[in-house]
């Protein structure tokens, strides 16, 4: 008898007694690609490009734009994956294709059309009858056509239907695939799985499942369906997405343990006992009532479990830490000394998987520096250099580690707060080497300066106490530049540079054919030494230099150095510009309040947001308590939230960009911060702040603009009404009263007396209600060890208020 491989799993949640193909399951036969699908990827792709090309419906040969050369994958999911298919089911396929474009509408698609078009089609294919002989066959297919990197950025996000295809053993369902994109779907779950994102994203898909099938449900119950053959399909998808919640639940188990899906046919026991099982079934109750403590045990389950294995990574991450040594590198050192590079289960050879079901966490940390990302979400960037580290990145010696703030921020708030190793990942670089005992070793050769969180983000997550043991003597403040952030360092003999925006050319666009990821450096090395900076000499090899990149300006802004002996920032880092002719740096402040900062870095006529974030307060005798004062606009508007968590804002159409629907867009987090944002800004004739946010934010360029022009509108309509109708008759409280409740109805009266106090406590001449709320955006601001919270969102949410009343009066106006 043949002996196949072995491979041993750890997945203590796999159900083997649920496992195994549909009792419905109708196994074909097939001549072509050793009986596994009907057709060639030649003929595939041909009926394709044949069924655009003489389409009458829409023109298509003119709306769905791509080359047949830069296809980049083809792979099989649905039911004929996990083989729960009858013998009218179609098949669904997925392409993936380089520079395609579609100017074709789908309402499943709406927002990002241009990136995708789903072909519905039929495919005509010889195939052996049961008898062995040639007959020919036509089947139905839906061939889901997308732009590479709209597939390669949403499978990053972890959603589930896009990683039924990413994760897939060996080519058991791959139709096509050239040989880049094989080796990123190889490595994918060693390069960029995070546990923590795949406990969030199917937790979301459980729900969304149930929601889904309810809602056909409705349809069915309101009788909208036009005739017999649509109910029956309707009901279908009723039983399809109760089953799904729970089959994408156990595949998250199965790759989170083994980094592929290698079993597609676990749950289909259950699969039949809901699709084939619940012909009798009459009201959503009965559906509802064999589904809801599934749902409820294995949401429990998924969500317990994958967070343990967090756990059981924080309580080492903690433990790590140092006050000599980088905690994340102590972390590897101890817990990660393995680093598997490939996965078994991904060989062509037929592997017989065995399972493990001890509650054992250990066989997470044998993915090297990536354990990093798959354990804490920490973003782990091999650093790319030469031509054959491009075509096999698991061939570097360097990483490079980032924390992301905009997903910890929503996902990971509270780990991140626990683990002050998380902020030594900003741009951190380790190298990889195997000392003479063959143990693995990292050693960090470029620390740039810890992560300083934003001032508002520790306000509102921390509280005023973080600030109660700075000593402010020991900060100096500094400007913050917009920019690309890059560090110098020494290493390997060289001067090297490593650049901010590498992390996400990895991510996004290193699966991309012919991309280049020094581009960046190749740009900055020429401007470093076209202005005459010069690189340090041997005898510095021992510090790492921090600098900003500002491409449009032709700008590399210095901005201060670390020694890697102390693990110390360099206190007078400026001394090296006149040694190395580093002329343009960042200016530091001094002797001035807390207040006009804050005042400051939000005046656009002295501070211009196109140029600077904020003020950087760095502590050179604290180095994990330095923070950010951020101008209100680069403070609130990056963070705020596409209101749909299944789209992209980077892959949404143009037309939504520049009209944003307000179901994407609109929300009580999203507005409070955009108004808030406004009342704290002074804005200038020399600066164009659409631009900017359109440049932090490009999704919320016009609720912006939408809401500045109405709240400025509103205060020069209360300026007039106050300085024309009030300010004469201030002392005159009954004629005061009555005419303040002349202005839109009477709201606002209130406001109308804090107006009068505020104008005579800053000794004004008239009112000015911008300032007022400006003042009170801000509560209790002196100083940031005394301050509770530096946004008053109650004020703001007030004004939000106010707002909507005088767009609701305006609109009355104007029906009139």
């Amino acid at each position: 008898m043949q002996q196949f491989p072995k491979c041993t799993i750890n997945n203590f949640r796999y159900d083997k007694e649920s496992t195994g193909p549909s009792q419905y399951w109708q196994s074909h036969h097939f001549h072509e690609n050793q009986f596994k699908f009907p057709f060639s990827s030649d003929e595939l792709i041909y009926h394709i490009r044949n069924f655009i090309t003489i389409s009458e419906e829409g023109l298509l040969k003119d709306k769905v734009l791509y080359r047949d050369d830069s296809i980049r994958g083809i792979y099989v999911f649905g039911s004929r994956v996990s083989k729960t298919n009858v013998n009218d089911s179609d098949f669904d396929l997925i392409m993936i294709v380089d520079d395609f474009y579609s100017h074709c509408i789908d309402y499943e698609t709406r927002y990002s059309n241009n990136l995708q078009y789903l072909l519905k089609s039929s495919i005509k294919c010889n195939c052996d009858d049961e008898e062995g002989k040639l007959e020919e066959k036509e089947y139905d297919m839906e061939v889901h056509i997308m732009e590479t990197s709209f597939f390669v950025d949403h499978v990053y996000l972890q959603l589930p239907i896009f990683m039924l295809s990413v994760l897939q053993p060996n080519s058991s369902f791959v139709l096509f695939e050239d040989e880049k994109m094989k080796l990123w779907r190889h490595h994918w779950s060693l390069w960029f799985l995070r546990i923590s994102r795949t406990k969030n994203s199917f937790l979301h898909e459980l729900h969304h499942c149930f929601n889904k099938a309810f809602r056909f449900w409705n349809v069915l119950e309101n009788k909208l369906c036009k005739d017999e053959s649509e109910r029956k399909s309707t009901l279908k998808k009723v039983k399809k997405n109760l089953a799904h919640g729970i089959r994408y639940s156990k595949y998250a188990y199965q790759f989170v343990n083994s980094g592929i899906i290698y079993d597609y046919t676990e749950t289909n026991k259950l699969y039949d006992s809901i699709v084939f099982h619940t012909d009798s079934f009459s009201s959503w109750n009965e559906y509802k009532q064999i589904s809801d403590a599934l749902y409820k045990t294995w949401k429990e389950q998924l969500k317990d479990d994958l967070k343990n294995i967090i756990k059981d990574a924080l309580f080492k991450c903690k433990n790590s830490e140092s006050n000599s040594s980088l905690g994340i590198q102590n972390f590897l050192n101890t817990y990660s000394s393995g680093f598997e590079k490939d996965n078994p289960l991904f060989s062509e050879l037929i592997m017989v998987v065995e399972h493990n079901y001890e509650l054992d966490f250990s066989h997470h940390y044998k993915y090297g520096p990536y354990s990093l990302m798959r354990l804490l979400s920490v973003n782990v960037t091999p650093i790319i250099r030469s031509k054959e580290e491009h075509l096999n990145p698991n061939s570097s010696q360097l990483f490079k580690i980032d924390c992301d703030m905009e997903y910890i921020s929503l996902e990971l708030c509270k780990l991140f707060l626990e683990c002050r190793s998380y902020l030594e990942c900003n741009g951190t670089v380790l190298s990889y080497n195997i000392d003479d005992n063959g143990k693995i070793v990292y050693t960090p050769v470029c620390v740039p300066r810890f992560y300083a969180m934003d001032y508002n983000f520790i306000l509102e997550k921390v509280g005023s106490d973080y600030f109660s043991d700075i000593d402010m003597s020991s900060i100096q403040i500094l400007e913050r530049p917009v920019g690309i952030r890059c560090s110098l360092f020494f290493y390997s003999g060289e001067w090297r540079f490593v650049f901010d925006d590498e992390k996400d050319n990895w991510i996004s666009k290193w699966i991309l054919k012919n991309f280049d990821m020094s581009q960046t450096e190749q740009e900055f090395e020429n401007l470093f030494e076209r202005i005459g900076m010069k690189y340090p000499s041997h005898e510095d090899q021992m510090l790492n230099f921090f600098f900003i990149y500002q491409k449009n300006s032709n700008r590399i802004i210095y901005c201060g150095s670390r020694n890697l002996e102390s693990m110390m920032e360099y206190e007078n880092w400026i001394d090296f510009s006149t040694k190395y002719n580093w002329n343009d740096f960042v200016k530091s402040y001094s002797d001035i309040g807390f207040l006009d900062l804050q005042d400051f870095v939000n005046d656009f006529e002295k501070f211009s947001p196109l140029e600077y974030e904020g003020l950087e307060f760095v502590n050179f005798k604290q180095p994990y308590k330095c923070f950010i004062l951020k101008s209100s606009l680069h403070s609130n508007i990056p963070s705020l939230r596409l209101c749909n968590v299944n789209y992209l804002v980077s892959k949404l159409d143009k037309y939504v960009l520049e009209n944003p629907p307000y179901e994407l867009t609109s929300s009580k987090y999203n507005d409070t911060r955009i108004v808030s944002s406004i009342m704290q800004s002074k804005f200038s004739n020399q600066v164009n702040e659409d631009h900017l946010v359109n440049n932090l934010n490009p999704l919320f360029t016009k609720p912006f603009s939408q809401f500045k022009n109405i709240y400025i509108e509103l205060c020069q309509s209360i300026n007039i009404f106050y300085n024309e109708q009030l300010l004469s008759i201030e002392q005159d409280i009954k004629q005061f009263n009555e005419t303040a409740k002349k202005y839109l109805r009477g709201n606002l009266v209130g406001l109308f007396y804090n107006l009068k106090k505020f104008r005579k406590e800053q000794n004004c001449a008239d009112v000015n209600v911008a300032n007022y709320w400006r003042n009170l955006s801000f509560s209790n601001r002196e100083n940031p060890s005394t301050t509770h919270n530096t946004i008053n969102f109650q004020e703001v949410r007030q004004v939000l208020e106010l707002i909507s009343i005088y767009k609701n009066h305006i609109n009355n106006l104007s029906g009139n």
